[in-house]
């Protein structure tokens, strides 16, 4: 997407090595903290992926902005990073809070979790020590070959000189043609603004209108069907070892079982001993309730 909207191999080449390296950094805080390579870590590094390109593409992002409007690169880099250092952190602080109840807690979904959210949290910050450090310094050397070759006519207030690297091109009509939605999104801003009172108060009652919905929370909106099976919830005592749960499970399908088997005699004794009900006797007989079931 960086090689689509900004033209610019350079800065794809500094995001692309920006990502490994930020996957690396993770996978050394994960040895330390004692995990292993596993499906938690892996997916927790999986689910980072997508975060990691967020800080390096906004800070070339901006930067390239910079450069555009006819400034240095040093300054440009100096810039387009002091911008954006405040967002960037408080968008890490943010996904971190999400991630560091599952690290902090002492429960066993804790404990499932906490190394995917290890894993998820060291690339985030990683890609954020990267984004102020690595990121900047290959710009200040790879962007100032960009920077060099410009026009002097493309500096100021002078007209850019057409490109002809495709990309460029459909970059400059996509900007042409998505003004009107940023012009549009920019007014509404302004709407917003000068009408905080009035945004707050329906954001506010629009809040307290989603309370309505209560009644609706955890229903079933697909009709009841007896399929002639039974479903079970066991849950065993805290701290239960895996094979006492799994001996558990066998005996309660063994009774289960037994059950069955008195129904089905019963059944045949009552289809045998009358003629007239084999016509009327459902082939497979309805689950019945737990309310219903002998217990032991």
């Amino acid at each position: 997407m960086i090689l689509l909207f900004l033209g610019s191999w350079r800065s794809t080449l500094i995001i692309t090595l920006s990502i490994p390296l930020a996957i690396l950094a993770a996978l050394t805080g994960l040895s330390l903290l004692g995990e292993t390579i596993n499906v938690m870590t892996l997916g927790g590094l999986a689910l980072a992926v997508g975060i990691l390109v967020d800080d390096a593409t906004v800070t070339i992002e901006n930067i390239n902005w910079h450069l555009e409007q006819g400034k240095e690169i040093e300054p440009a880099i100096l810039d387009g990073a002091r911008q954006i250092v405040v967002p960037a952190t408080v968008s890490l602080l943010c996904i971190c809070i999400a991630f560091v109840r599952c690290s902090a807690s002492a429960a066993w979904p804790a404990t499932c979790f906490r190394p995917l959210a290890e894993a998820v949290m060291l690339a985030l910050a990683a890609s954020y020590v990267l984004s102020r450090t690595l990121v900047p310094t290959l710009a200040n050397y790879l962007l100032r070959n960009q920077h060099a070759h410009r026009s002097p006519e493309s500096a100021g207030d002078a007209p850019a000189k057409p490109s002809r690297n495709p990309l460029a091109r459909l970059q400059r009509g996509f900007e042409h043609y998505f003004e009107s939605v940023r012009n549009g999104y920019l007014g509404l801003m302004q709407l917003c603004l000068r009408n905080r009172v009035k945004v707050i108060a329906g954001f506010l009652c629009f809040s307290l209108l989603s309370f309505g919905l209560a009644p609706y929370l955890g229903q079933d909106f697909f009709p009841t069907v007896d399929g002639g099976q039974i479903k079970l919830h066991i849950r065993a005592p805290t701290g239960t070892r895996i094979e006492q749960t799994t001996s558990l499970a066998d005996r309660i399908g063994t009774a289960i079982q037994g059950i069955v088997r008195q129904m089905n005699s019963a059944a045949s004794s009552a289809i045998s001993g009358s003629p007239s009900a084999a016509s009327t006797w459902p082939t497979t007989t309805p689950a019945r309730s737990a309310s219903e079931m002998p217990t032991s």
